[in-house]
Order: C-alpha cells, then sequence, then structure tokens
C-alpha cells in the first residue's frame, strides 16, 4: 500500500512540475524592453536587487525606474505610462513570469551568489527580449534543476530543494 502511494505522489508531483513552466501568459503594465536595459550595460541585479539575500530576485521599483526617468520627457506611450507610475509615485504592478511549485525551495542567493550561477542558465536570453516579458523563456522543470545539478556535480538529493 505504501508503495502505491508514493507512486502517486510521485506522479502528481511529476504532473505539477510539468505544468508549472506552462503557466498563462501575463499582460505586463509596460511594455520593458530589456534588451534597451542591458545594452548600456545596467546589470541585473541594478532592478532585481533582492537576488542576493531572497529567495526571489524581486521585481524594480518605481524609484529604480526614476533614477534615470524622472527627468527625461517620455518620447513613447510606454514612457508615458511610467512616467504615469514616477509622477504619481506609484509602484509598476509587473506581473511575476518565473514562480516554483510551493514545494519547491528555489534561492537565488545560492544559485547566483554562492554557485555562481549566470542568470541566462535558467531565464534564458532575456538580453534579447524587446518587448516585455510575458512568459518564462526557458521552461522551469524538475528535469531541467536536475539536470543542470548533475552537470555541475551538486546534489539531486530530494531534500535539496524540496520541503
Amino acid at each position: 500500500m505504501a508503495s502505491w502511494f508514493i507512486v502517486a505522489v510521485a506522479v502528481m508531483s511529476g504532473a505539477y512540475w510539468l505544468n508549472a513552466g506552462a503557466r498563462p501568459a501575463v499582460v505586463q503594465p509596460i511594455d520593458f524592453s530589456h534588451q534597451k536595459h542591458l545594452a548600456i550595460k545596467l546589470p541585473c541585479a541594478m532592478c532585481h536587487r533582492f537576488y542576493a539575500a531572497r529567495q526571489s530576485s524581486g521585481r524594480p521599483g518605481v524609484a529604480i525606474c526614476a533614477m534615470c526617468h524622472a527627468a527625461t520627457a517620455p518620447k513613447s506611450p510606454e514612457m508615458v505610462k511610467l512616467r504615469g507610475f514616477i509622477d504619481q509615485k506609484r509602484e509598476i504592478p509587473w506581473q511575476r513570469v518565473y514562480k516554483v511549485p510551493e514545494h519547491v525551495f528555489y534561492s537565488h542567493r545560492t544559485h547566483v551568489v554562492d554557485a555562481k550561477v549566470e542568470c541566462a542558465v535558467c531565464h534564458g536570453a532575456v538580453e534579447k527580449q524587446t518587448a516585455a516579458l510575458t512568459g518564462p523563456l526557458k521552461p522551469i522543470s524538475m528535469d531541467a534543476c536536475m539536470s543542470c545539478h548533475r552537470d555541475r556535480k551538486v546534489t539531486n538529493d530530494c531534500n535539496a530543494c524540496h520541503k
């Protein structure tokens, strides 16, 4: 009986992971171009400032955008939207694109700071994106994580990632 339970849990977990990468597309409040911002050598950490300390790297607050865009006249409809958020001192309601299942523990600090994994390994070629991200560029899956762990000779023990 216990073996059937283990098989059922494994199948349900696998189905959950397979569907985790197939989340519906989100609509972002501003059509943000990662390409433009990375072309001027802004580091990922400029906007995603929590990567070194938290599970989620965070999405940029309006104060970050205002550092460069508060004094410039809007030249596009997207910049008009951005200036509206800046002028009203209202946070931009960015929609989360990457999300791991609740039963998985993922830490940007462990991966990016300690293991020196480049952002693109999990997030794909974000630097080429001229439009706002509406979904993951690379699927986040258990197979992808385990393959990366194998390649880097890191543990694939269940307790390393699963709560």
